[in-house]
């Protein structure tokens, strides 16, 4: 879904789509307790620009996260937004 040189920003990361995959694979690994976490996409749209080859993908998300807080277990939800900037390149 991404080409090469991809930038994914995040909360909590910042980089490359190669970095950003590693991150994600090492915090699994850790057993982080932000690892277990649920994002529901509530509605989308997408704005194209034929002229330009380029696109702009806009997701309504809410992020679902369990943790642990001094011992009690508790749920974590957020409203945000997801943005893809999208652009056709010659040959893909």
């Amino acid at each position: 879904m991404f080409f090469d040189d991809a930038y994914i920003a995040t909360s909590w990361h910042q980089g490359n789509i190669d970095d950003f995959i590693q991150a994600s694979k090492d915090g699994f690994a850790k057993g982080s307790q932000f690892m277990y976490i649920l994002h529901r996409i509530i509605g989308s749209s997408v704005e194209t620009n034929p002229r330009m080859m380029r696109a702009v993908c806009k997701q309504k998300i809410t992020i679902t996260c369990r943790f642990t807080f001094d011992g009690a277990e508790m749920d974590n939800e957020a409203d945000c937004r997801f943005f893809f900037l999208l652009e056709k390149r010659e040959g893909r």
